[in-house]
């Protein structure tokens, strides 16, 4: 593995490694990102090591948990063979390359009021009345046919796609959320 300097490009930060998972070297890296499925496509993420060094990783495995507000990413990475491996790692920024993975949703969540709500079979089922804004996340106040007015949290847990072109917010496992 090659360490790569930090001021030779701007490396964006995703979070630190905060615990070991298992006994064959899985971390768990706490993360803060709008939409955390993205992290499912990188191959490799970069961590200050010594003398502020960037050392690549190659992911071998990941899987994300979002449980709430609490967003995990675990991976496996090459060359950490154990627990003890992976202990080592504890405490370090996790980067990825610039332009690897979005940071912000880029949609304008006033630009959805009027927006068509889609279940994930494409149906129509209501529409966006308003964005309201929250410290933790935007919410989206929609009409939904046959239940009223609804609020749902604007995170991909309930938001799957946002398509601006046709003008649709496409929503699922919002079950739950339509009996509160």
């Amino acid at each position: 593995m090659k360490a790569t300097n930090n001021s030779d490009t701007s490396f964006n930060a995703i979070g630190t490694v905060t615990k070991v998972h298992g006994l064959k070297g899985e971390i768990g890296i706490r993360i803060d990102l709008p939409l955390p499925n993205q992290l499912q496509n990188i191959d490799t993420v970069y961590m200050t090591g010594d003398f502020g060094m960037l050392q690549p990783w190659r992911i071998q495995s990941s899987r994300l948990s979002v449980q709430g507000e609490k967003q995990m990413f675990f991976v496996i990475l090459e060359l950490v063979a154990d627990r003890n491996a992976a202990t080592a790692l504890v405490g370090r920024q996790v980067l990825v390359e610039p332009g690897t993975i979005d940071f912000f949703v880029e949609e304008d969540d006033d630009d959805l009021v009027g927006y068509s709500v889609l279940d994930v079979n494409g149906t129509t089922i209501g529409n966006v009345l308003e964005t309201i804004d929250n410290p933790a996340h935007p919410i989206l106040r929609l009409h939904i046919e046959g239940k009223g007015e609804v609020l749902i949290p604007f995170v991909d847990v309930y938001v799957d796609e946002v398509d601006d072109d046709e003008k649709t917010v496409t929503v699922v496992d919002i079950d739950e959320l339509l009996d509160l």
